[in-house]
């Protein structure tokens, strides 16, 4: 998956801003990312 591009954060798992997930979505029962 890839995430969208952002003008404030340019990487934000390296910021720790977002987490990578190996959760399942609890509704439509989907890898998170």
């Amino acid at each position: 998956m890839e995430l969208p591009k952002f003008k404030y954060h340019p990487n934000p798992i390296a910021t720790g801003v977002f987490e990578k997930s190996d959760d399942i979505c609890e509704c439509c029962s989907k890898a998170k990312g």
